[in-house]
């Protein structure tokens, strides 16, 4: 069991690997991140979002398997770039974060977004 906190308030709570997969609190979210060592300059931030559009990708099980993003590459016009990554042990299980660039047309990038939802990989979009 895992409990975020904010001002000695509980404002996430449940197995540890829901809680770090998929976060669903702001504060929850950013702890995630920063764990995951995902603190890239803002500049850097805004140059890549000119040029495609950033995602956290979660990987947890059987979908850490498969190459996912060489699959992207592949069967669609984009071009997945990992910017930051890391994997960490969560008692029994592994999980897997990376934060990728995604570069490419609108409208492939949607459907490259939809083929990782497809194979199970938790996809959220860098909004800030």
């Amino acid at each position: 069991m895992w409990l975020s906190c904010k001002k000695e308030k509980i404002v996430e709570q449940g197995p540890v690997i829901d809680v770090f997969a998929k976060p669903k609190q702001a504060i929850t979210k950013q702890f995630v991140r920063n764990e995951s060592k995902f603190r890239i300059p803002p500049q850097v931030y805004d140059d890549l979002r000119k040029t495609g559009r950033l995602v956290y990708l979660t990987f947890l099980g059987e979908s850490s398997k498969d190459p996912s993003l060489a699959m992207l590459a592949k069967h669609y016009q984009v071009l997945p770039s990992i910017i930051a990554g890391g994997i960490d042990q969560l008692k029994e299980e592994s999980i897997g974060n990376l934060l990728v660039h995604i570069k490419g047309e609108r409208a492939e990038i949607e459907k490259a977004i939809n083929f990782l939802k497809e194979e199970k990989i938790i996809v959220e979009e860098v909004k800030d």
